[in-house]
């Protein structure tokens, strides 16, 4: 039994250098001068999401951006002109202002964003902030997911992407990240008119049902085809503790952008 554990700690460990070696490798490999260096974190989305960061002035709207892995990312490209990142809970978006300090081409909004304007409550993971979510947890989240068990509520205020855009005079943006654990139907719905002119929008999947009327990858699909976009690329799979894949990053591309 000690011997299984101590072969699975150095397969992680070999496994975990070589994902940081080959990350730095390929982001070498592009020849992007970023203004900072890359971390390790960052490397990984930017890998992802390269062949959709080229537009000059590019602009992103960061949904669900937690600490701001992805939006610290884009602030060190040196064709950003702005990112808008968006995150209700109010611990997490204490971090995500603190680490984006640096950066004055990012904005942070304390905000949910849904297909309603009011203010709604939100299942904040004690142990696993990341998974926190409007919906209830399923039960294959609690046994899928470590930490995804213990949670408590706090209400945050949750508009419409749409009237949110009208409210701040915000920019249209090139790209649209929305990571939102369970809630992106909503927030589509919510957002027609500013993601259908955006030219990519990046959308976290679920294969299964880990929060309670969440949708699932064909429902996301159906509405991205409904306004306008392709399905052009999907990101790394996630998988539970079984080893059943439960979530994936779609990538689409308007059919109609017009730049």
């Amino acid at each position: 039994m000690l011997f299984n554990q101590l072969l699975k700690m150095i397969g992680l460990r070999i496994h975990i250098s070589y994902n940081k070696a080959y990350t730095f490798w390929k982001t070498r490999e592009s020849k992007v001068k970023f203004r900072i260096p890359l971390n390790y974190g960052e490397r990984k989305f930017f890998i992802q999401l390269q062949p959709i960061l080229t537009d000059n002035g590019l602009i992103v709207y960061d949904i669900g951006a937690s600490i701001g892995i992805l939006s610290s990312c884009l602030a060190k490209m040196p064709n950003l002109s702005q990112v808008h990142s968006f995150e209700p809970i109010p611990s997490i978006f204490k971090k995500l202002s603190e680490k984006m300090k640096p950066y004055p081409n990012i904005v942070c909004h304390n905000v949910a964003l849904g297909d309603s304007n009011e203010k709604i409550k939100m299942h904040v993971m004690n142990n696993a902030p990341d998974a926190s979510s409007i919906l209830p947890m399923a039960e294959l989240l609690k046994t899928e997911f470590h930490g995804c068990y213990d949670s408590h509520g706090e209400y945050v205020r949750m508009v419409k992407l749409d009237d949110f855009v009208l409210e701040k005079e915000l920019p249209q943006p090139h790209v649209i990240k929305i990571d939102v654990q369970g809630y992106e139907d909503r927030v589509l719905r919510g957002g027609i008119n500013t993601i259908s002119k955006a030219k990519y929008c990046v959308l976290e999947i679920s294969f299964a049902p880990l929060y309670e009327k969440g949708p699932l990858f064909d429902d996301i699909y159906q509405i991205m085809r409904k306004m306008g976009f392709i399905l052009v690329g999907l990101g790394e799979v996630s998988k539970g503790k079984s080893g059943m894949p439960l979530q994936v990053d779609g990538i689409f591309k308007n059919e109609s952008y017009h730049g």
